[in-house]
């Protein structure tokens, strides 16, 4: 009954922590790949793996580009 507890308070959170983590980075097609090996291995290893290999290069230039058009856009905005 306790590892019930365990499982429902750490590690089904962690586990979303995860998936949300590999979704940020750009890792959405690898995410569920991502949870079955924290399932064998841990989810709070797989959390800092996915953290040291950090975005795809899809991610950030997507991030790149939306943070230069936020800032076009409040220069317009302060111009007006």
């Amino acid at each position: 009954m306790g590892w019930i507890i365990v499982v429902v308070l750490v590690y089904i959170p962690l586990m979303i922590g995860l998936h949300r983590l590999a979704v940020r980075y750009g890792r959405s097609n690898e995410a569920v790949g991502w949870l079955i090996v924290s399932l064998f291995v841990s989810p709070i290893l797989m959390i800092v793996v996915v953290w040291c290999i950090g975005e795809t290069e899809e991610k950030r230039e997507e991030r790149l580009v939306a943070d230069e058009l936020l800032k076009m856009r409040i220069r317009d905005e302060v111009n007006e």
